[in-house]
C-alpha cells in the first residue's frame, strides 16, 4: 500500500488534556403561482469574474452541458442525484455516455417554485423541499404519496430542518424555534404516511439528528445576551430519546459543549459522518475549524485543530462530505478580487486513516468564487467513479460541473512523489 509523505499534524486534543497524536501509517409559500423565471433559479455559487491564472496543483473541473434545466442536488440512487426541473417537479439526474446527463422527473409535484433548501432521503424513496421559506412539500416516490402544506407557525418561528425518525411507521420530526425565545422549541411529530400531527409539545431543547433507533443528538441554547459557564449560544449537548424523554451524557457531547461547537450543520452530506464516526466544525471556544471523532461507545474522543493544513490567514467554510465520509469539500476564503470583493478558492479533501489525523491535505481547485449557498453532492460516476457535482450558469447556458476525485488522488500522489 502506497504512504503519502504529509506533514504532520499538530498536537491532538483529547477531551482528557493534550496528547501527541498516534502514528499513523503515513501513507416552499406559493399557491397556485406559475413557475418563475428562470432567473430565480439562477442561484448558487457564482463564478467570480477576476480571471485567476493557472497554479500548479490545481485540478480543473469537466463541465457537460444540459439540454434541460435543473436546480440543486442531492444525493438519490446509486450513480444519480435528485434535482428540481424546469417545471418544479422532483427530478433524477443520471449519467449517460459521451460525457450527456439525463434528467426526468420522479414524480409530478409539486410543480411550484422551490427556492428553498431540498433535502433527501434515498433509501425511504423521500424528498421534501420549502418555497418561499413557507410552503412544504413532502413526497414518498414509491408509493406516489405526497403531501403540500403551509404550517401557521411558520409564521412567528424559525422552521428548522426536518429529521426522519422512523421511515416504517412514516414518522418525521419537525422542530420550530420562537422568534423571540430562542431557546424554546414548539416540537411536532408528523405521520406522513396517516397525516396525523402525532405529539406537539413546547421544549426548552432543539433535536437535532437522528443517530438511529429513538435517539438523537440534542442541545439547550442559549439566548442572544445569556451566558452558561462563560459560553454564548450553545449551553449543552446531549443524547436525546424521543419516545422516553431519556437524556444520556457521554465523553463525546461534554467535549462537543465544551468545545461550543454550536454553528456545526448536523444534516446529512453537511458537517457529520455517522458511518465514519467524525464530525467538522468551528470550535467558538478554540477559535478554529476542528474535526471531531469518537469511538462506537462515544468515549473515546479526539479533537483535531485544522489551522496547520491552511497557509497563515485563510480559513476554511463550511464543509460538505460525501455519504460514505470518505470525501469533504469546503472553501477557503479570505482572498480578495480586482474590486476587493471577497473570494474564494474551493478545496477538496480525502478522509481516510492513511492521512496523519484522517484527513488529507487539502486539494485546490482552479479559479475562485463568490460566497452563496451551495447546493452540490457527491456521487458515484460510472466511469469516473466518485465525483463532485454542482450546477453552474455559463452565457446563459445550464451546466453541470463534475469534479473527479480520482483527479484529487492523483494530486495528492504526484506531491508525495515529488518530496521523495
Amino acid at each position: 500500500m502506497q504512504s503519502y509523505a504529509l506533514p504532520n499534524p499538530p498536537p491532538v486534543w483529547y477531551s482528557g488534556g493534550m496528547k501527541k497524536p498516534q502514528k499513523h501509517p503515513v501513507w416552499l409559500i406559493v399557491f397556485g403561482m406559475a413557475l418563475s423565471t428562470y432567473g430565480l433559479y439562477a442561484g448558487g455559487r457564482r463564478q467570480a469574474d477576476t480571471p485567476a491564472a493557472r497554479v500548479t496543483g490545481e485540478i480543473q473541473p469537466l463541465d457537460i452541458k444540459s439540454n434541460a434545466f435543473f436546480w440543486m442536488l442531492r444525493p438519490w440512487k446509486e450513480g444519480t442525484m435528485a434535482t428540481i426541473d424546469g417545471w418544479g417537479r422532483f427530478a433524477e439526474l443520471s449519467f449517460e455516455k459521451n460525457n450527456r446527463i439525463k434528467i426526468k422527473p420522479l414524480i409530478k409535484f409539486p410543480g411550484a417554485s422551490l427556492d428553498e433548501e431540498l433535502i433527501t432521503w434515498p433509501g425511504a424513496n423521500l424528498l421534501y423541499a420549502q418555497a418561499a421559506g413557507k410552503m412544504v412539500f413532502l413526497a414518498d416516490v414509491g408509493t406516489g404519496k405526497r403531501k403540500a402544506f403551509a404550517p401557521l407557525l411558520s409564521w412567528v418561528h424559525y422552521d428548522v430542518y426536518p429529521a426522519l425518525l422512523d421511515p416504517q411507521e412514516g414518522l418525521f420530526l419537525f422542530v420550530y424555534r420562537d422568534m423571540d425565545e430562542v431557546s424554546i422549541h414548539r416540537t411536532i411529530l408528523y405521520n406522513y404516511k396517516t397525516d396525523t400531527v402525532v405529539q406537539e409539545e413546547d421544549l426548552d431543547l432543539y433535536m437535532e439528528y437522528s443517530i438511529g433507533g429513538e435517539w438523537l443528538f440534542a442541545r439547550t441554547i442559549l439566548n442572544d445576551r445569556e451566558t452558561y459557564e462563560g459560553r454564548t449560544g450553545l449551553k449543552e449537548m446531549f443524547l436525546y430519546n424521543w419516545k422516553t424523554k431519556e437524556i444520556r451524557r457521554n465523553k463525546l457531547t461534554r467535549t462537543f459543549t465544551a468545545l461550543n461547537m454550536y454553528e456545526v450543520n448536523f444534516e446529512n452530506e453537511h458537517s457529520l459522518s455517522l458511518q465514519k464516526r467524525y464530525i467538522i466544525g468551528p470550535s467558538k471556544q478554540m477559535r478554529k475549524t476542528v474535526k471531531l471523532s469518537w469511538s462506537e461507545d462515544y468515549e473515546d474522543v479526539t479533537v483535531l485543530p485544522l489551522d496547520y493544513l491552511l497557509p497563515q490567514g485563510k480559513s476554511f467554510s463550511r464543509f460538505f462530505l460525501s455519504y460514505d465520509g470518505e470525501w469533504a469539500t469546503t472553501y477557503v476564503g479570505s482572498y480578495r478580487g480586482l474590486n476587493n470583493e471577497a473570494l474564494e478558492k474551493r478545496v477538496f479533501l480525502h478522509m481516510d486513516s492513511r492521512y496523519p489525523g484522517g484527513i488529507s491535505m487539502p486539494v485546490y481547485c482552479e479559479g475562485y468564487e463568490e460566497y452563496d449557498t451551495d447546493y452540490g453532492t457527491f456521487v458515484k460516476h460510472p466511469e469516473y467513479g466518485m465525483c463532485y457535482c454542482r450546477e453552474v450558469e455559463k452565457n446563459g447556458k445550464r451546466y453541470l460541473r463534475l469534479y473527479k476525485m480520482s483527479d484529487v488522488l492523483q494530486e495528492i500522489e504526484g506531491r508525495n512523489e515529488n518530496t521523495e
